[in-house]
């Protein structure tokens, strides 16, 4: 059954998130474009660790390494965009 948790309406279908930091409740409807974009962001710090490694000479291992097929995260960093913030620090 439905229950309401400091002013939050929770279904029984809702995914609810938890850490020390706090709770999110993503609603049912919304679960699938919040994965879709948390897998993104893994990937996509996934693929700038590995741009980083590489500027700094560091050999590439597995926290550099792919997990998952999806699209390209929308606001992916570019090997250009990256040295051109590494010239600015």
């Amino acid at each position: 059954m439905p229950v309401e948790i400091g002013g939050q309406l929770i279904r029984p279908s809702d995914l609810v998130v938890a850490d020390g930091d706090g709770v999110i409740v993503v609603p049912e409807h919304l679960i699938d474009d919040v994965l879709t974009y948390a897998i993104q962001e893994s990937e996509n710090d996934k693929y700038v660790r590995g741009l980083m490694f590489d500027r700094l000479g560091i050999p590439r291992n597995a926290s550099t390494e792919s997990v998952f097929d999806v699209k390209p995260h929308p606001y992916a960093l570019t090997p250009e965009r990256l040295d051109e913030r590494l010239r600015r620090a």
